[in-house]
Parts: structure tokens; sequence; C-alpha cells
């Protein structure tokens, strides 16, 4: 492992990829045209149907093509693409969403001053919305504690840069600060594995920063491939994956069963259910039954279980999905693994 801090040169990306190489392949074009060694492209394919393992390896055929034999969802997927990215050496890793834009600049901005490897840090630049450009989408947020959605979120340009959860949208992580938080819970499907990591490695010493340089700034697509924020699918997961984090973050008095389904059914269900809206409404309460039956193991105990071995097959590799059976996982619908946008 590298003892300097990451350069475009040496720097490894992850992408996660699920159905949707054209926009996996747009952001790695972006990334080469940054600088980026082509070589330290990370794409973890998760069971794609569209072909995405092989157009991605055709189009890029120096990058790592890890193609899962099963959806493994978004945590355990990048588990297994930081891992690799241990394995080649790399200061650091980005985590990128695939349905993100960004210029030339954007590597050697996000890099400068960047964390050395023995540094617990990550960061993140200021993200904006894709349509319109120029508005603010996240920048990072402070936890108040209690229930998810208790963020302060940090105002685009706020000089108080330290906060205490980044999104996995853009984040670069060092390897101490991967060592002193542990992996992502791979019990988040889909959404939330990223707030549980955040708030994991604070509590770990880890330094949660966002880089605000105007370079480093990208645009992000937002839920377009799962619908927008009324799609079915997003609210199935983030009604999953929000009482696993409540059960694992909130306050004690929103543990219990009976809580959770109150809570949860509360405000969201009766307003779903006014407006109009069957199948989101259908999709948050399938959310509730899973969430309600699923059992949610402490951080300690899931944070190490996902890195799954990967066999080479020229520049593709196979990963072979050693949960299967597992009560935390969801295997019905046709998921989405990060939404990429339509064209």
């Amino acid at each position: 492992m590298s003892e300097h801090p990451a350069a475009p040169s040496t720097v490894a990306t992850l992408l996660v990829n699920y159905n949707g190489w054209r926009f996996t392949a747009s952001v790695a074009r972006q990334l080469l045209l940054a600088g980026h060694d082509p070589s330290r492209i990370i794409v973890v394919d998760n069971a794609s149907a569209d072909g995405s393992a092989a157009q991605l390896a055709r189009l890029l055929p120096a990058a790592v093509i890890i193609a899962n034999a099963n959806n493994v969802g978004f945590a355990a997927a990048c588990n297994q693409g930081v891992a690799h990215a241990w394995r080649l050496g790399a200061p650091a890793v980005l985590l990128l969403n695939s349905d993100v834009s960004f210029g030339p600049g954007f590597l050697r901005a996000l890099l400068a001053d960047a964390p050395a490897p023995e540094e617990a840090e990550a960061r993140s630049p200021e993200i904006h919305w894709m349509r319109p450009p120029g508005e603010p989408w996240f920048a990072g947020a402070w936890w108040r504690g209690g229930l998810p959605g208790e963020l302060d979120h940090r105002p685009a340009g706020d000089p108080r840069l330290d906060v205490d959860v980044l999104w996995s949208t853009a984040l670069l992580l060092t390897p101490a600060a991967w060592r002193r938080a542990g992996p992502f819970d791979p019990g988040f499907f889909l959404y939330y594995e990223d707030v549980d990591w955040c708030l994991r490695a604070g509590r770990a010493g880890v330094r949660m920063h966002v880089h605000p340089h105007p370079d480093a700034r990208i645009w992000h697509a937002v839920s377009h491939r799962t619908g927008g924020h009324a799609g079915a699918l997003r609210r199935f997961h983030m009604t999953r994956s929000r009482l696993r984090f409540r059960r694992l973050h909130g306050p004690r008095w929103a543990t219990g069963a009976g809580i959770r389904v109150a809570v949860g059914l509360g405000a969201t269900a009766l307003r779903l259910a006014g407006t109009g809206q069957p199948a989101a409404l259908a999709a948050h309460l399938r959310g509730l039954a899973h969430g309600v039956g699923t059992h949610a193991a402490p951080a300690s105990e899931v944070a190490p279980s996902a890195v799954r071995d990967v066999h080479a097959d020229r520049h593709v590799h196979v990963g072979h999905d050693d949960n299967e059976g597992r009560d935390d996982r969801d295997d019905s619908d046709g998921h989405d693994v990060r939404p990429a946008p339509t064209a």
C-alpha cells in the first residue's frame, strides 16, 4: 500500500452497476478524462440481465470488472470493490455513483491536500442536482440522534467542513478509515448503508470532511432508475432500510416492533393513501413488513461479513454469493443497486 496521499494516477474508484452499463461507462470515461489510471477503475456488476459485465469489459479493457452471480445489494458490492482496491495497493478508494457528472478537474481538486493512507478520513465534494444545474442537493450533515431523517443538513458553501454524515454518492475513503469503521453493513440492501457507516466511523474516530473546492463539485441525476422520489422500488427499499437503521441507531423507545410499526405506518402510509398512490402505498407496506420481520445484528457482528472472493477469467471476475439464505436480504423484486439517469 502506498505511503503517499492519493493522486489521480493512484486512487482507485469503485462503480457499482446494475443494468446500466451505458451510464457506468460514461462515468468511467469522465474519470479517464480527469487523469484516472484505467487499471484502477473497479466495476462491481450485480448480476445485470443486460449483459453489462461483457459490455463493460469490452469498453473498459484495462478496468477490473467483478461480475456477481447474484444481486448482493449495494453495500455488499461496495465491500467487494473496496477490498479489491486495497489489494491493488491504492492509497484511497473513491465510491462513485453511476448517475453523476463532473469536469476534467474533478479528481485533482478532490484529492488536493488529500489525507495520507494512515489518516482516518472520509471526504466528499458538494453534490448538486443535475437538473436544474447548480442547485445544491447534498453537502454533508450533522446527526442529531433519534430517528432517521433527523439530520441537520449543511448548506452548500457553509464554512463548517467537518460533519457527521456523508453520502456514498461520491465518497473518498482512506485505508485507515475503513479499518477503523469496518465495511458497510450488507444488511442494508439499498439506502442508509452510508449513514450507518458514517455514524460507526465517527464513533471510531474517523474524520468526516466536506471538500468544497468548486472544481470537485459533482452533479447527480438522483433516483431516475427507480422512478424518482415516488418510485415504488425506491419506496420499498427506503422503508425497509429505514427500519433497520432505526433498530441499530434509534433511541430505545423506537426499537420495539410495535413502535416501529406505529411510527412507520403513521403519517407516511396515511399520506400515500390520501393522495391516491396505491403502488407507492403497497411498496411502503411491503417495506415495513420486511423491515419488521428481519433481524438487525449489531454493527460489530455484520461489519466483517460482506467481502467475497473473486475468481479471475481474464479481466472479468465472477463473485459467488455467500449470503444465500440470509433472512435479512430481499430476493423478490428486480432490485436496482443504484439509480442511474434515463436518457
